[in-house]
């Protein structure tokens, strides 16, 4: 008998799924990847996700979503090398395709939770310019 688990959104076949920033003190990202991991760590063979085909492979869902960003936070402190950037500044920066205004608002609320992210890491921070919050990677030994 094969063991499935019914993860909603938590985990889909093709996308990853929203990662909202409810407070400019959360870290949703860190808390997503922890719950990733606690799933891994169940026995099971396939995944019934909220949408999409059943995930017949879900260990490797699993990290291919997880190596997915982990290379999002990559791209972020690369962009960061070259300056300061202001939150929308790094979403043109990060999805420098044209977005619809809901995608664009999506886009802006990940790369807020990986900017919260890498800030919770101690690898960028967050600097108040005339009321405008601007990130920059930190300088780390």
């Amino acid at each position: 008998a094969s063991k499935i688990i019914f993860s909603g959104d938590h985990i889909l076949p093709k996308i990853t799924p929203f990662i909202p920033t409810e407070s400019k003190d959360s870290d949703m990202l860190a808390k997503y990847t922890e719950s990733l991991d606690k799933v891994d760590k169940i026995k099971h063979d396939i995944i019934a996700p909220g949408h999409g085909d059943l995930i017949s492979e879900p260990h490797n869902r699993i990290k291919q979503m997880k190596l997915h960003h982990k290379r999002r936070s990559e791209k972020i402190l690369t962009i960061l090398e070259q300056k300061s950037f202001t939150g929308w500044e790094m979403v043109n920066n990060v999805f420098p395709r044209k977005l619809d205004d809901m995608n664009l608002r999506l886009a802006f609320q990940e790369t807020m939770a990986h900017l919260k992210y890498l800030e919770n890491l101690g690898k960028v921070k967050q600097e108040e310019v005339h009321k405008v919050s601007h990130w920059s990677k930190t300088r780390q030994v």
